[in-house]
């Protein structure tokens, strides 16, 4: 049996997305889904593990991008670690094993055929390389130490393929950092072998990367020989955008908790309504289903929901972004805006944001702002929240 690690316990802190890096959307579809697409595509492949961020696995479940029968485990705090959690739920009978980055969403099947390919013909251990066109320079102390001969140079991509027992135990009997686990098998003495890898295999890190990746799947690149998208209809959808508002007001009630924008703020004043009144979080889901044509936040989750009484705001934009997407949906991004004078938003902002992504599943920006004490949200009797939700139609 042939199975497959991969590996998605990236933060996403280089690209600021507020989200777990394979939650992260290109074109549409997170980078998840990109690989997952591309996984389905390879016969040979019978089991696959996703290894989420630390802590993250129910979350990245809860979003409904899993397809049925992909199992999730939790990461660690290294990418070795990580991988060791994936590789210990592999079914048993297990024979080979491919690792693959969640930050290469683009490579394209061939490449993984072409690994298992020489795994099944004898190899031990097989990574997709590309030609180094730079020239490569060591630099120690802020000095050029040495320039390697560019002809012995590549650079090297996933998916990678191993024998499984190879694999353990090079995981089990060194105790070291690797940024790769042919690393680890190098260290082990074992021959690494190498087949041609794909240009549409770049790794996504940063902006600009997101950037490069929005570019080449939005028209033919000659750089790649043509379009990168392995689906034409999910490139033609993913341009056909949609826009929704939503609006959310709940009065101050001293006998409640205090949650907004997902969070628990200790010494502020909660909210009254029938969940916990975080009307950040219910504004977000209210610009989901307006955006989506699937009606308002009252129609979906009424009082009458006895299920959803005291829910968090997260939980609520969590079932309506499952919702969303089980119409066939995908949320792109979410903006919100608080009103109000207190909570004082900023200081936590990066962790509204993270809570509301993870949620949504896609990027959730929150701002916050004041009506110089006109209204009820000037008087401080209540807080409000205006949000606008981009969504495209994946099907």
């Amino acid at each position: 049996m042939i199975g497959l690690v991969l590996v998605a316990a990236g933060s996403g802190q280089r690209l600021g997305a507020g989200v777990p890096k394979a939650l992260v959307r290109v074109a549409g579809r997170s980078m998840i889904e990109h690989c997952l697409r591309t996984v389905s595509q390879v016969d040979r492949i019978g089991q696959v593990v996703v290894v989420a961020p630390p802590g993250r696995a129910d979350d990245l479940v809860s979003t409904g991008v899993i397809p049925e029968g992909v199992r999730v485990v939790a990461g660690g705090a290294s990418r070795d670690a990580s991988v060791r959690h994936g590789l210990g739920v592999l079914d048993a009978g297990t024979q080979f094993v491919l690792i693959h980055d969640a930050a290469r969403p683009f490579a394209p099947p061939e490449v993984f055929e072409r690994v298992l390919d020489a795994l099944v013909a004898g190899q031990d251990a097989v990574i997709p390389v590309m030609p180094v066109t730079d020239t490569i320079k060591v630099v120690r102390d802020g000095v050029v130490h040495s320039t390697p001969v560019r002809d012995e140079l590549v650079a090297v991509q996933t998916p990678q393929g191993f024998r499984l027992d190879i694999l353990k135990d090079a995981h089990a009997t060194l105790d070291v950092r690797v940024t790769d686990d042919a690393m680890l098998v190098e260290r082990a003495g074992i021959e690494v072998h190498v087949v041609d890898g794909s240009q549409r295999s770049f790794k996504i890190t940063t902006g600009f990367d997101m950037r490069v990746a929005e570019s080449v799947l939005a028209q033919q690149d000659p750089v790649v020989g043509g379009s990168v998208a392995f689906d034409p209809t999910v490139q033609e959808d993913s341009m056909l955008a949609m826009v929704g508002i939503g609006t959310d007001v709940h009065a101050f009630d001293p006998g409640s908790p205090a949650w907004v924008a997902g969070l628990f703020w200790p010494g502020e004043v909660g909210l009254a309504g029938h969940s916990d009144g975080d009307v950040v979080a219910h504004a977000c889901a209210d610009a989901v289903l307006n955006a989506c044509g699937l009606g308002d936040l009252g129609g979906l989750i009424g009082t009458d929901r006895a299920e959803y009484r005291g829910a968090s705001g997260a939980e609520i934009l969590r079932a309506v972004a499952v919702h969303a997407r089980k119409q066939g949906f995908d949320l792109v991004n979410i903006g919100v805006q608080m009103i109000g004078n207190r909570p004082r938003i900023g200081p936590r902002r990066l962790e509204a944001q993270e809570v509301l992504g993870a949620a949504a599943g896609c990027p959730v920006h929150v701002s916050a702002t004041t009506t110089d004490g006109l209204g009820l949200t000037g008087r401080s009797e209540g807080l409000a929240a205006m949000a606008t939700a981009l969504v495209t139609r994946s099907r």
